[in-house]
Protein backbone atom coordinates (compact mmCIF):
# COMPACT_ATOMS: atom_id res chain seq x y z
CA UNK A 1 0.00 0.00 0.00
CA UNK A 2 3.34 2.29 -0.27
CA UNK A 3 3.47 5.43 2.35
CA UNK A 4 0.21 6.81 1.79
CA UNK A 5 -1.94 3.27 3.32
CA UNK A 6 -0.31 1.43 6.20
CA UNK A 7 -3.10 -0.23 7.92
CA UNK A 8 -5.22 -2.88 7.39
CA UNK A 9 -8.28 -1.07 8.38
CA UNK A 10 -6.57 1.40 5.34
CA UNK A 11 -7.45 -1.41 2.31
CA UNK A 12 -10.95 -0.13 1.35
CA UNK A 13 -9.43 3.34 1.04
CA UNK A 14 -6.39 1.66 -1.09
CA UNK A 15 -8.92 -0.25 -3.11
CA UNK A 16 -11.21 2.56 -3.70
CA UNK A 17 -8.47 5.29 -4.78
CA UNK A 18 -6.68 2.39 -7.58
CA UNK A 19 -10.10 1.19 -8.79
CA UNK A 20 -11.17 5.67 -9.45
CA UNK A 21 -7.13 5.73 -10.82
CA UNK A 22 -7.86 2.78 -13.59
CA UNK A 23 -11.28 4.05 -14.68
CA UNK A 24 -10.68 7.31 -15.23
CA UNK A 25 -7.21 6.82 -16.88
CA UNK A 26 -8.90 3.88 -18.96
CA UNK A 27 -11.43 5.88 -20.10
CA UNK A 28 -8.83 9.03 -20.60
CA UNK A 29 -6.82 6.49 -22.76
CA UNK A 30 -9.79 4.72 -24.21
CA UNK A 31 -11.24 8.36 -25.51
CA UNK A 32 -7.97 9.35 -27.28
CA UNK A 33 -7.52 6.43 -29.36
CA UNK A 34 -11.41 6.11 -30.18
CA UNK A 35 -11.03 9.42 -31.69
CA UNK A 36 -7.76 9.10 -32.71
CA UNK A 37 -8.95 5.89 -35.09
CA UNK A 38 -12.36 7.83 -36.20
CA UNK A 39 -10.89 10.79 -37.40
CA UNK A 40 -7.27 10.37 -38.53
CA UNK A 41 -7.54 7.30 -40.94
CA UNK A 42 -5.28 7.36 -43.69
CA UNK A 43 -3.26 10.30 -42.39
CA UNK A 44 0.40 10.18 -41.96
CA UNK A 45 1.79 11.58 -38.80
CA UNK A 46 5.40 12.72 -38.78
CA UNK A 47 5.33 15.23 -36.02
CA UNK A 48 3.32 15.78 -32.82
CA UNK A 49 1.35 19.19 -34.50
CA UNK A 50 0.25 16.01 -36.96
CA UNK A 51 -2.20 14.93 -33.95
CA UNK A 52 -4.04 17.83 -33.76
CA UNK A 53 -5.80 17.18 -37.27
CA UNK A 54 -8.34 14.92 -34.70
CA UNK A 55 -8.88 18.57 -33.00
CA UNK A 56 -9.94 20.63 -36.02
CA UNK A 57 -13.35 19.49 -36.11
CA UNK A 58 -14.11 20.97 -32.50
CA UNK A 59 -11.42 23.61 -32.28
CA UNK A 60 -10.60 24.93 -35.79
CA UNK A 61 -7.14 26.86 -35.52
CA UNK A 62 -7.00 26.79 -31.92
CA UNK A 63 -6.63 22.35 -32.49
CA UNK A 64 -2.45 22.66 -33.02
CA UNK A 65 -2.13 25.11 -29.31
CA UNK A 66 -4.74 22.32 -27.67
CA UNK A 67 -2.03 19.51 -28.85
CA UNK A 68 0.73 21.48 -27.59
CA UNK A 69 -0.85 22.00 -24.24
CA UNK A 70 -1.76 18.35 -23.94
CA UNK A 71 1.69 17.16 -25.24
CA UNK A 72 3.32 19.61 -22.68
CA UNK A 73 1.44 18.00 -19.61
CA UNK A 74 2.09 14.41 -20.97
CA UNK A 75 5.58 15.39 -21.04
CA UNK A 76 5.53 17.03 -17.50
CA UNK A 77 3.82 14.16 -15.92
CA UNK A 78 6.40 11.35 -17.51
CA UNK A 79 8.99 13.33 -16.14
CA UNK A 80 8.09 12.66 -12.78
CA UNK A 81 6.33 9.71 -13.06
CA UNK A 82 9.02 7.65 -15.19
CA UNK A 83 11.56 8.64 -12.25
CA UNK A 84 9.19 8.15 -9.19
CA UNK A 85 8.93 4.21 -10.64
CA UNK A 86 12.56 3.91 -11.42
CA UNK A 87 13.26 5.13 -7.66
CA UNK A 88 10.17 3.28 -5.89
CA UNK A 89 11.57 0.12 -7.93
CA UNK A 90 14.91 0.06 -6.80
CA UNK A 91 14.07 1.44 -3.28
CA UNK A 92 11.94 -1.71 -2.80
CA UNK A 93 14.53 -4.58 -4.39
CA UNK A 94 16.87 -3.31 -1.99
CA UNK A 95 14.74 -2.33 1.02
CA UNK A 96 15.71 1.35 1.47
CA UNK A 97 13.75 2.73 4.75
CA UNK A 98 12.29 6.16 4.77
CA UNK A 99 10.53 5.93 1.31
CA UNK A 100 10.75 9.19 -0.68
CA UNK A 101 13.27 10.90 2.05
CA UNK A 102 16.07 8.49 1.50
CA UNK A 103 18.77 10.09 -0.03
CA UNK A 104 19.28 7.07 -2.53
CA UNK A 105 15.49 7.25 -3.58
CA UNK A 106 16.44 10.87 -4.12
CA UNK A 107 19.41 10.05 -6.16
CA UNK A 108 17.92 7.55 -8.30
CA UNK A 109 14.68 10.04 -9.23
CA UNK A 110 17.72 13.09 -10.10
CA UNK A 111 19.51 10.47 -12.16
CA UNK A 112 16.67 8.99 -14.10
CA UNK A 113 15.88 12.85 -14.79
CA UNK A 114 19.58 13.80 -15.84
CA UNK A 115 19.20 10.75 -18.07
CA UNK A 116 16.49 12.06 -19.64
CA UNK A 117 17.80 15.99 -19.78
CA UNK A 118 21.12 14.25 -21.52
CA UNK A 119 19.33 12.07 -23.85
CA UNK A 120 17.20 14.89 -25.31
CA UNK A 121 20.03 17.84 -25.18
CA UNK A 122 22.45 15.07 -27.20
CA UNK A 123 20.03 14.56 -29.93
CA UNK A 124 19.64 10.77 -28.89
CA UNK A 125 17.09 8.91 -31.19
CA UNK A 126 13.63 8.97 -28.83
CA UNK A 127 12.48 5.68 -30.94
CA UNK A 128 15.32 3.68 -29.61
CA UNK A 129 14.90 5.01 -25.75
CA UNK A 130 11.06 3.83 -26.48
CA UNK A 131 11.76 0.69 -27.77
CA UNK A 132 13.93 -0.07 -25.62
CA UNK A 133 11.77 0.77 -22.40
CA UNK A 134 9.02 -1.15 -24.29
CA UNK A 135 10.99 -4.42 -24.34
CA UNK A 136 12.39 -3.78 -20.63
CA UNK A 137 8.03 -3.70 -19.59
CA UNK A 138 8.03 -6.86 -21.65
CA UNK A 139 10.09 -8.60 -19.30
CA UNK A 140 9.04 -6.88 -16.39
CA UNK A 141 5.21 -6.53 -16.09
CA UNK A 142 4.49 -10.42 -16.54
CA UNK A 143 7.09 -11.16 -13.60
CA UNK A 144 5.49 -8.34 -11.60
CA UNK A 145 1.77 -9.09 -12.43
CA UNK A 146 2.73 -13.35 -11.27
CA UNK A 147 5.15 -11.95 -8.19
CA UNK A 148 1.69 -10.13 -6.97
CA UNK A 149 -0.46 -12.87 -7.93
CA UNK A 150 1.63 -14.89 -5.63
CA UNK A 151 1.92 -12.91 -2.63
CA UNK A 152 -1.50 -11.71 -2.50
CA UNK A 153 -2.15 -15.34 -1.52
CA UNK A 154 -0.11 -15.86 0.94
CA UNK A 155 -2.27 -16.67 3.75
CA UNK A 156 0.57 -16.79 6.51
CA UNK A 157 1.68 -12.95 5.84
CA UNK A 158 -2.18 -11.56 4.90
CA UNK A 159 -4.34 -14.14 6.91
CA UNK A 160 -7.93 -13.17 6.29
CA UNK A 161 -6.74 -10.53 3.49
CA UNK A 162 -5.29 -12.86 1.18
CA UNK A 163 -7.18 -13.47 -2.45
CA UNK A 164 -10.04 -14.76 -2.49
CA UNK A 165 -11.10 -17.52 -5.10
CA UNK A 166 -13.10 -14.88 -7.05
CA UNK A 167 -10.10 -12.28 -7.12
CA UNK A 168 -7.76 -15.36 -8.23
CA UNK A 169 -10.05 -15.92 -11.71
CA UNK A 170 -9.49 -12.54 -12.21
CA UNK A 171 -5.92 -11.88 -11.37
CA UNK A 172 -5.45 -15.19 -13.00
CA UNK A 173 -6.86 -13.89 -16.24
CA UNK A 174 -5.24 -10.07 -16.24
CA UNK A 175 -1.87 -12.22 -15.76
CA UNK A 176 -2.38 -14.48 -18.28
CA UNK A 177 -3.21 -11.19 -20.63
CA UNK A 178 -0.50 -9.55 -19.01
CA UNK A 179 2.10 -12.01 -20.16
CA UNK A 180 0.62 -12.17 -23.59
CA UNK A 181 0.84 -8.63 -24.12
CA UNK A 182 4.24 -8.67 -22.72
CA UNK A 183 5.86 -11.23 -24.80
CA UNK A 184 4.00 -9.46 -27.69
CA UNK A 185 5.84 -6.24 -26.67
CA UNK A 186 8.92 -7.67 -26.00
CA UNK A 187 8.60 -9.33 -29.56
CA UNK A 188 7.44 -6.09 -31.22
CA UNK A 189 10.46 -4.20 -29.72
CA UNK A 190 13.30 -6.60 -30.73
CA UNK A 191 11.46 -6.19 -34.65
CA UNK A 192 11.54 -2.21 -34.10
CA UNK A 193 15.11 -2.29 -33.72
CA UNK A 194 16.08 -4.55 -36.43
CA UNK A 195 14.23 -2.35 -38.57
CA UNK A 196 16.18 0.97 -37.13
Amino acid sequence: MGEKWKYPNQLGEARLDTYISIIVGGVITAAIVITAAATMQDVDVESGADLAIQLEPLLGEWSRAFISVGLFAAGISSATTSPLGAAFTLSSIFRWKGGMKNKRFKIVFSLVICFGIISSAIGLEPLALLLAAQALNGIILPIIAILIMVVANNKKRLGKYANSLKINIIGGIISLIVVVLGVYSLIDAISGFMDL
